[in-house]
Order: C-alpha cells, then sequence, then structure tokens
C-alpha cells in the first residue's frame, strides 16, 4: 500500500461521475493532524488530463477549513476516471490522495476478490479443505470454491466446518469436471448438485444426450467432436444446477501436447458455449498463460470476446508455489452466489495474474482494468488487512480454539463496514 494511506484516509474513495459528492480527508496518526479551523486547499486533478501542474488554472482549488480534526469538500467528477487531490498548507504540499469517478451503470457496484479453482487433499492438493478456505481468506479472498477433480463433497467439507458462523468470507460448492471420453476440464463453480455424480450415476443418460447435442449442432463423429458435445453438455448441467460454467486452462500443456487444441479452443471462443472463460491460472508455465491470452485478444478483435475470470489452481497454500498468483476480481452488488454470477456472466469482471514479487497483470475490459488498478493501492490493502484477521479466528476455530468464534463474532460485517465506507 501506498505510504500516504497510512497517514490519511479519504472517503468515498470510488464516487458517481456527473454529480456532487462530499469528500472526506482525515489524518490517522498525529504527526500529521490539521488544525482545528484553519483552511487548506484541495486541488482537483483529473488523471486523464495532460497539464504542467496541479496548480494549473483549469484545475479547481477549493479552500477548505479543519473541522473536527477533518477535510471535507464536495467535489464534481466530470467523468469516468480517477482523480488526484493535492491538499496544501499554504504552499506547503502536505499529500496527494486520489478517489476514482465512475459512470452510473457502475456506481453502487462493490468489488471482491475470488478463486474458482483449488484443490485439497480429497484429490491431488495437499491440505484439508477447511484449510485450504482459512489460507485464502489470510490472503484477502472474499469468495471462494474448493474445485477438486471429479469430486464435489470437499467443497461442502469446507462449507461444513464453519457451519453456524456469520462470516463475511463466502464459500461456494465446485468441482472440477472430468466428462467421460473428454479430456477438457470444466469447472462448476457454486452448482447446487455435482455434474460429476451424475454421470456416474446416470451413464447411459449422459451418452445419450451427448449424441443428441452432436447432432443438434451438426458434429461429426470424430473425437473431438464428441469432446466438443459433451463440454457442451456439461456446461448445460452446470446452468440447470444453477452454477456457472467455466471452461479451464484451455492452453495447459499435458503430455507434451495442449489440453485443447488451438483449433478447438478457437470454436470454443467463436460459439461461446460456457459462461466464463478462466484466462489466467496458476501452472508451472507462464507461457501457457500467454497462449490462452493470446488467443482471446484474437477474438476480442474479432468482436467475440467472453468473459474472463483468473485463478491459481493452486494445489497447496502452504508455501504453494501456485497460490495467489491468479485470481478473479467482480464488481457486484454484494458476494452472494447470485450477484457474483450475474455480474460476470455481464463481463463485470476481470482476471488478474500476479506471481510473486512481481507487479499485477490484469485483463479485461479497460474501463474495469483502471478501476481495479485504482482499487489494488487505494482500497485493497486496506481490505487485505481486515481478512488476515478473520482468517485468524477461522483457524483457531478450526483447532477448537474457543477464543476463533468469539473473534469472528466481534469481527463480523468489518469488510462490509469498509465496503459502506468507501463506495
Amino acid at each position: 500500500m501506498e505510504t500516504v494511506y497510512y497517514f490519511y484516509d479519504i472517503y468515498p474513495k470510488v464516487i458517481k461521475a456527473n454529480a456532487e459528492t462530499a469528500v472526506t480527508i482525515a489524518p490517522l496518526d498525529r504527526h500529521c493532524l490539521f488544525q482545528e479551523g484553519k483552511t487548506y486547499s484541495v486541488t482537483v486533478v483529473p488523471m486523464n488530463h495532460i497539464a504542467d501542474n496541479d496548480l494549473h488554472p483549469d484545475y479547481p482549488t477549493y479552500p477548505v477549513a479543519c473541522r473536527n480534526g477533518v477535510l471535507k469538500q464536495s467535489v464534481h467528477c466530470t467523468e469516468e476516471q480517477a482523480y488526484r487531490l493535492f491538499v496544501r498548507d499554504g504552499e506547503k504540499l502536505l499529500c496527494t490522495l486520489q478517489i476514482y469517478g465512475v459512470e452510473e451503470d457502475l456506481y453502487g457496484l462493490l468489488p471482491f476478490k475470488g478463486n474458482m479453482h483449488a484443490h485439497s487433499f480429497c484429490s491431488d492438493g495437499v491440505e484439508s479443505p477447511e484449510m485450504v478456505a482459512v489460507n485464502y481468506r489470510k490472503a484477502g479472498f472474499d469468495f471462494l470454491a474448493i474445485t477438486d477433480h471429479e469430486i464435489y463433497e470437499p467443497s461442502l467439507d469446507a462449507i461444513r466446518a464453519f457451519d453456524g458462523l456469520d462470516l463475511d468470507f463466502k464459500l461456494y460448492p465446485g468441482e472440477e469436471v472430468h466428462a467421460p471420453r473428454n479430456k477438457i476440464h470444466i469447472l462448476n463453480f457454486a452448482g447446487e448438485k455435482s455434474v460429476n455424480q451424475f454421470y456416474r450415476d446416470f451413464p447411459e443418460v449422459y451418452e445419450t444426450e451427448v449424441e443428441a447435442i452432436k447432432k443438434e449442432l451438426s458434429l461429426s463423429d470424430s473425437h473431438v467432436d464428441f469432446e466438443y458435445a459433451s463440454s457442451v453438455w456439461v456446461f448445460r448441467k452446470i446452468r440447470e444446477y444453477g452454477g456457472l460454467s467455466i471452461l479451464a486452462h484451455p492452453n495447459w500443456i499435458i503430455d507434451g501436447a495442449y489440453n485443447i487444441p488451438p483449433a478447438q479452443y478457437r470454436t470454443f471462443l467463436k460459439e461461446k458455449p460456457f459462461d466464463a472463460l478462466e484466462l489466467i491460472n496458476g501452472g508451472d508455465t507462464p507461457y501457457e498463460n500467454a497462449g490462452q491470452i493470446a488467443l482471446w485478444h484474437d477474438a476480442c478483435f474479432q468482436g467475440r470476446c467472453v468473459p474472463v475470470i483468473g485463478n491459481d489452481d493452486s494445489h497447496g497454500t502452504v508455501n504453494g508455489d501456485w497460490f495467489n498468483i491468479g485470481m478473479t476480481y467482480v464488481l457486484a452488488r454484494s458476494n452472494r452466489r447470485e450477484d457474483l454470477i450475474d455480474s460476470i456472466k455481464k463481463g463485470l469482471c476481470i482476471a488478474v495474474e500476479r506471481y510473486h514479487n512481481e507487479a499485477p497483470h490484469y485483463y479485461g475490459e479497460g474501463r474495469l482494468v483502471n478501476l481495479f488498478a485504482f482499487l489494488d493501492h487505494a482500497y485493497f490493502p486496506l481490505h487485505d488487512e481486515l481478512c488476515v484477521q478473520e482468517g485468524f479466528f477461522m483457524d483457531a476455530h478450526l483447532k477448537g480454539d474457543p477464543i476463533g468464534k468469539k473473534g469472528l463474532e466481534l469481527l463480523k460485517g468489518q469488510t462490509g463496514r469498509l465496503l459502506k465506507k468507501y463506495f
């Protein structure tokens, strides 16, 4: 987090464009207190504009008197962009802070960080589902689904581990689907039933319905066409169960070849039978993501963009190489399942790739990338500190320490209050 945000707070951070909004600037340490009754100046500079300096006459400068220890000023943001606020005591620059103006369609939506692809020791991961959940919360995630290979139950185990606790962190059912005779991996995020269990219980129904899809789509009898039809069947079944269907890691290299041949991946991008594309995935080779991104860019240039998400596909959260290197940022009304799914389907999300000790890479619609890049330095560090606290008490609860439940009761709603303050 930028040093200035340890010394000064500014709220709200995201305001409506083309409207007047009262913005408060508050000192956070004794060394930077404002003098009661003294008048300071606040200059508002739109970051999309070019000027010699912040004192350019085109930029409004407001005289603001300190009242009750804070500076409060009504600000008018003329368009969707970031704005810098320069706070001065006479000629002395005290601090430079940022706010962000958004158009009405984004105003009122809230940012959430999530992962929809993670494994536990119930398949090929390391830790228990509940420990995986704790470590994602400690890493600043707002929602998670455990998606073990061909098994749905571990995601429910994670949810049950915190039964009776009203967490701000949301855990959802999930699974990685491996349909018969289909090597393509698909994620079922938040579906109310298991797709893997359905085709195990009703193999004849699966085969019959896939054949019907092949005829419906006028596909041949080739193996590749069977895989495509089978994948369409999985996408439809996930939606039938109320979940979000996600095409997983199309450029993953397995046994020396891509999991999905590029020609087949292009067909998926053209026809868009899924709800979202896992554009960013963990894994050992960053160029796998690069290939996925390149073909997605090609599709976007051709007017066929699809909603993209990022996941880390972690197989271990304790010192795991993949853990926390891919994530999804979503703008939604809440982090309830229906709101998250609705927003992702509408494309109100971006995929984030953040290798350890490197700057993040963002993928998605430009206006969302710009907003989330702002939030990554002005909001999420503060948010993540609160998540660490909740994760600590979740961990204590798992270990049988009664302080866990008591601590969680005290912390309940703190991330929600932060959202209310800044948005």
